[in-house]
Order: structure tokens, then C-alpha cells, then sequence
């Protein structure tokens, strides 16, 4: 997978604090900015630009050069910002939902200027939607078996979905499958709550959970189906003492055998759980796996009869939200 060439950072929240810091922490001269709102008028997105606005306002900076707007092409708050101070614009296919964003310009833009290989990644997504139009048994696709299991499960009164990663390259592809899997799924008072987990790290908090907890729980692990490469380790102190395990032995074959060993152990305890193992992490493997996960997901609220693409039950928040905010003394 390419190598990011430039740095990015992602202020997705409100919270001041992090954003201060942000502000604090890059060379403001030497930033671009990329402002993303489908609607145009997210409240957090276009208060966390006001905010990096006023900190540009400060320090006498223009940015209008280096500040580019996705939104859809319709008047909106966002828009008229964009308009008026003539910053540069993609559309946003008002076809597409932000959690099914990842292969339109939400992503592919901010992932070129990362130095990916999108071509690769497209092409990746693509060889999954061929397959789904070549095979014969649609039940035999790996995401349609995936919905078929899922919701089966569901019925059964298995209500978590827990994506386990042995890989950190994938963390915020597990914080992604969170936000897909919950807006798409959880309607009509169906649906089972995503989870993220990261191995080794929370084989010392969840796992315990995971294997003596209530049977409720379908597991997913993602990894790599070998060890990553890394040289091996010198541990002679410790293999004088009382520990040899490790000596003669690299960083990547001890957490290949904690991911089989939790395999194992989940197994033992009859949870049941997949293990989708990937021969390498690159912008091709992740177009398909982004792409199979959509499809599950999309698969699964069909069987449910419900409508993946919509989340009706947030907009009363974001409307209590602007109530509250209106009544907020300054």
C-alpha cells in the first residue's frame, strides 16, 4: 500500500479542545483545506471551518487557493461559502450517502492527495460488482453468505457484530464498518449494534467478554493470512531467565499466533465467527474488502426489509441541537 506523502488530519469533531490543539500543532501556511458536508449544512462541519477560519482570520492568512468544497451542487450554507469566496468545488453525487462515500470524490480526492494508488482501489471494488454479475449461485458471493448468516443469526438473538482486526492498518477501516453497519442496519427496532476491536490490544479487555460473556455475539476477524515480515528478536537476557518463547523469533510471527490462538479459543467456545484473511493490504485488497462490506450490509437490510441508505431516527437530535444552541448564553 502507498506510502502517505503528505500529512493529513481529520477534525471530524466539535470538541475544542482537539481542534485548538490541531490549530496549534500544523503550519497553517502550508495547509490545505478540504471541507466536506453532502448537504452543505452539517453544523459540526461548518463550525469546525469557522472555527479554522477565524484562526486563518488571525494570523492574516488566505486560503482561497487552498481550499476545496465537496457538496452537492444546490443552494446550501456551504455553497454560498464556497460561491462567494470562489474556493474550488467537486460535486457531491447526491445519489450517495457519506457511509457509502468511499469510492466517489468524499474519498477518492483526499486519498490521491495521500499518494494511494485509487485506480487500484476502484479497480478492487469493481472486481467485486463483476463477480456479483458472473457467478451463477449469488449465495455462494462471499458478502451475500455474509447477510444470510448475519441476519440469521440476528433472529436467533445474536444483536452484536463485532469486526476484531489483527492488522492497525485497518483500525479506522473497523471505526468505518461501525458507522456503515449501525446508520444502514439499526431500524424498526432491528438491526445488532457494530463493535470494533483491535488485536493484540483488546484481547486484554473485550476478549474476555467475547468468550464467557452472553452468547450474543458474532465475530468477524480480519488480518493477514501470514505473518508480516520484521527481524527476529535477540531476547538472550530473557531466554537466561525463564523466558525462550520469544528469542529467535519476530514481532509479526507473535501476532499471527495471537490472532490464530484467539481463533482457536472462540471456536472452542462455540461464538460464532469468520476469519477473512487477506493475502496483503493494498489499495486494491482494500477496494474489495470496502466493497464486500457494502454489499453485506446493503444484503442484510433487504432480508430485513429495511432501507440501508436513510437514518430517520438521528434528525430529531440535530434539530434538539440547534434548539439548545439557540437558547445557549454567550
Amino acid at each position: 500500500m502507498a506510502i502517505v506523502k503528505k500529512k493529513f488530519f481529520f477534525a471530524e469533531n466539535v470538541d475544542p479542545d482537539t481542534n485548538q490543539r490541531l490549530i496549534s500543532k500544523v503550519d497553517l501556511k502550508k495547509t490545505g483545506f478540504i471541507v466536506i458536508s453532502k448537504s452543505g449544512e452539517t453544523i459540526e462541519t461548518l463550525c469546525i471551518y469557522f472555527f479554522f477560519l477565524n484562526a486563518l482570520k488571525n494570523k492574516n492568512i488566505n486560503i482561497k487557493k487552498r481550499t476545496l468544497v465537496i457538496t452537492e451542487n444546490k443552494p446550501s450554507s456551504l455553497k454560498i461559502i464556497q460561491e462567494k469566496r470562489d474556493y474550488h468545488f467537486f460535486e457531491h453525487d447526491k445519489n450517495i450517502g457519506g457511509r457509502y462515500s468511499v469510492f466517489s470524490s468524499v474519498g477518492l480526492i483526499p486519498a490521491k492527495i495521500a499518494g494511494a494508488k485509487i485506480k487500484d482501489f476502484c479497480e478492487g471494488g469493481q472486481n467485486i460488482l463483476n463477480d456479483l454479475q458472473r457467478i451463477k449461485s449469488p449465495e455462494l458471493l462471499y458478502p451475500i453468505r455474509g447477510a444470510l448468516v448475519k441476519t440469521s443469526l440476528m433472529r436467533k438473538g445474536y444483536n452484536q457484530s463485532i469486526l476484531l482486526t489483527y492488522a492497525d492498518r485497518l483500525i479506522n477501516f473497523t471505526k468505518w464498518y461501525v458507522q456503515l453497519w449501525s446508520e444502514s442496519i439499526g431500524k424498526k427496532n432491528r438491526g445488532s449494534t457494530a463493535i470494533s476491536s483491535i488485536g493484540t490490544i483488546d484481547q486484554h479487555s473485550q476478549l474476555q467478554l467475547f468468550l464467557d460473556g452472553p452468547k450474543d455475539k458474532f465475530i468477524t476477524i480480519l488480518g493477514l493470512n501470514k505473518p508480516q515480515k520484521s527481524k527476529k528478536l535477540d531476547c538472550k537476557i530473557a531466554k537466561e531467565i525463564s523466558f525462550e518463547n520469544l528469542h529467535g523469533k519476530s514481532m509479526g510471527e507473535l501476532f499471527f499466533a495471537e490472532k490464530k490462538a484467539t481463533f482457536q479459543s472462540l471456536m472452542k467456545k462455540k461464538i460464532p465467527l469468520r476469519s477473512i484473511d487477506l493475502n496483503q493490504i493494498s489499495e486494491k485488497i482494500l477496494g474489495k474488502i470496502v466493497m464486500s462490506f457494502f454489499l453485506e450490509t446493503i444484503y442484510a437490510c433487504k432480508l430485513l426489509h429495511i432501507n440501508p441508505f436513510n437514518q430517520p431516527a438521528v434528525e430529531e437530535g440535530k434539530i434538539l441541537a440547534l434548539k439548545f444552541l439557540q437558547n445557549a448564553k454567550s
